[in-house]
This record gives structure tokens, sequence and C-alpha cells, in this order.
């Protein structure tokens, strides 16, 4: 069975507040029924992340893809 379209598609994406890196070059899909968990300590940067798939947030390289569908609120 082919792989369906993910409804998230992350690429290479980076984010650092001055000197600190929060992340650099994370890639990952969400497709349709995936169960996800982000787990991490405390600052690294988990609700950044989140605020950057909402669009609250600008990033400082990468891409952020969403089926065409998909609206974030």
């Amino acid at each position: 069975m082919a792989n369906p379209t993910p409804l998230l598609q992350i690429d290479t994406l980076t984010k650092s507040f001055g000197a600190k890196v929060l992340f650099e070059d994370i890639s990952f899909g969400i497709a349709q029924g995936d169960r996800i968990g982000l787990i991490a300590r405390n600052g690294t940067g988990k609700t950044t992340l989140l605020n950057i798939i909402a669009g609250k947030e600008p990033y400082d390289s990468g891409r952020v893809v969403f089926r065409n569908d998909i609206r974030t609120a």
C-alpha cells in the first residue's frame, strides 16, 4: 500500500533565539491516523515547535507544509 499524503510535512526546520539553537534541520511528516507524542526536557522548544506549526511564531529556515484541505486554529 502506498503511503498517504501527509497532513503535515516539516522539512529541515531550524529555530534559534540569538545564539541558542532550539532545533536544527528537523524533518517529519504526520499522516491521517498517526498518533504522535512530543516529549523533551523543559526549554528545548516543544511549545515553540507547536507555535510554529500553528503559524503563531516565525522560524529561521525550512518548510512547514499542510495538505491543501487542512486549516489551523
